[in-house]
This record gives C-alpha cells, sequence and structure tokens, in this order.
C-alpha cells in the first residue's frame, strides 16, 4: 500500500510499526513528517516522545511528550509516558505527579498505578506503594509485573517492623530467591489461564507472597 505523502495519520501509523520493528531512526522520521504536515497532532509527538526514549534522547523524549500535553493536556497515556521518561532521570517527584495525573484522568489504567507503586518505593512511600500495587493487581489480576513487584515493599515493610537494620542486606539477599519462584509462578498462572493448572500456579504466586506472618494480601479471584 502507498502513502499518502500529505496524510499526517499515515506518517503517524507507519512510524508505530517501524517502533515495533526497532527501526527507530525511520520512526522519528516519519512523526516529524507527520508533525510537519499537522502542527497539532498530539498523538504523533507522544510517539515521537517513545521513539526519542528508545533512542537514549531523554530530554527530547520530555520535550515531546509536553508539547503532545500542551496540545491535548487531558492526554493520559502522553502523562504516563512522561512519568516513564521522568524515572529514567530520577526525577521521582515529578513522575510521581504525572502518574497522578494520568490516573485522574483514566481510573482504571493498571499500568499507571503498577508504576506509581515503584516510584512510591523509590520515594520511600512503602505503604501508599503497596496500596497503589494492589490496586493494579485488582484492576488486571493476572498482571506479572505488579504481582513481583508488590513483594518487594511489602518484605521491607515486615523486616523493618522485625529486624534491625543490621540485618536487611542479609533477609534481602534471601528474598530476591523468593521473588524469583513468584515471578516463574505468576508467569506460569498467566500462560495457563483457563487451563488444567491455572488455579494451581495461581495459588502458588498467592502462599509465596504470603508466606510471611503479617503481610496481608487481597486474593483476587482467578479468571
Amino acid at each position: 500500500m502507498q502513502l499518502d505523502p500529505l496524510d499526517p495519520e499515515a506518517y503517524n501509523n507507519l512510524s508505530v510499526t517501524l517502533i515495533e520493528l526497532g527501526r527507530l531512526d525511520e520512526a522519528e522520521a516519519s512523526l516529524k513528517q507527520a508533525i510537519a504536515l499537522n502542527p497539532d497532532y498530539a498523538e504523533a509527538y507522544n510517539n515521537l516522545g517513545v521513539t526519542f526514549k528508545e533512542l537514549g534522547k531523554l530530554e527530547d523524549s520530555i520535550d515531546s511528550y509536553k508539547k503532545a500535553l500542551s496540545i491535548i493536556p487531558e492526554y493520559a497515556e502522553a502523562h504516563y509516558n512522561l512519568a516513564i521518561t521522568l524515572k529514567k532521570l530520577s526525577r521521582f517527584e515529578e513522575a510521581e505527579a504525572s502518574l497522578r495525573q494520568a490516573i485522574s484522568l483514566k481510573s482504571n489504567y493498571a499500568e499507571a498505578y503498577n508504576n506509581l507503586g515503584n516510584i512510591l518505593q523509590e520515594l520511600g512511600k512503602l505503604d501508599e506503594a503497596v496500596a497503589r500495587l494492589i490496586t493494579a493487581i485488582e484492576l488486571k489480576p493476572d498482571y506479572v509485573e505488579a504481582w513481583t513487584n508488590i513483594y518487594f515493599p511489602l518484605n521491607i515493610i515486615k523486616s523493618l517492623e522485625s529486624y534491625s537494620k543490621d540485618y536487611l542486606t542479609l533477609i534481602f539477599n534471601k528474598k530476591i530467591f523468593q521473588l524469583n519462584d513468584v515471578r516463574l509462578s505468576v508467569l506460569k498462572y498467566k500462560l495457563n489461564i483457563g487451563g488444567e493448572h491455572s488455579k494451581f500456579f495461581f495459588d502458588k504466586a498467592v502462599d509465596l507472597l504470603s508466606a510471611n506472618e503479617n503481610i496481608k494480601i487481597q486474593n483476587p479471584e482467578p479468571l
């Protein structure tokens, strides 16, 4: 199919395919052409931000997301993508604000809740981090990343309550092996949803996450 040289949407759509193929320089050129044809094309600016992030041009990525948001302030995905780039630059407070804005615009945004939980961990807000990760799991019960992410702050909370700081390093080195078990069980659950062993892997992951006393997790029903 031939590309219409005057259609900005065609260039934007082409860029999505190019990004998926890892042809980032071509994606960048295609998006810049889309923007030249339509300077108010918020989606193209958002995708250009994604392209710049993948190219390691993080400041350019931020500028592109902010341009998208200047055109459509309620663009939840652009707020989310901006937060991801800000996190890469360790600008955690700004990333937190962007994720909260994304959630305010899209209340069922499981990925935003998951990444907000991660950002809150970085900021030392462990109780709220757990709460946000639980929300991500409630919204998307087979969300592997959220299940594994929740394990670390839960065990920090438990360790701070039960052990002196002198023992934390030793404890966390032990936990990393359990984390791998959880990740494997959740992944197997996700891959076997509806299959003969899906409930087994789901229950095993929950049991591993809840193994230590004082750790309580709401147990969503398997799909």
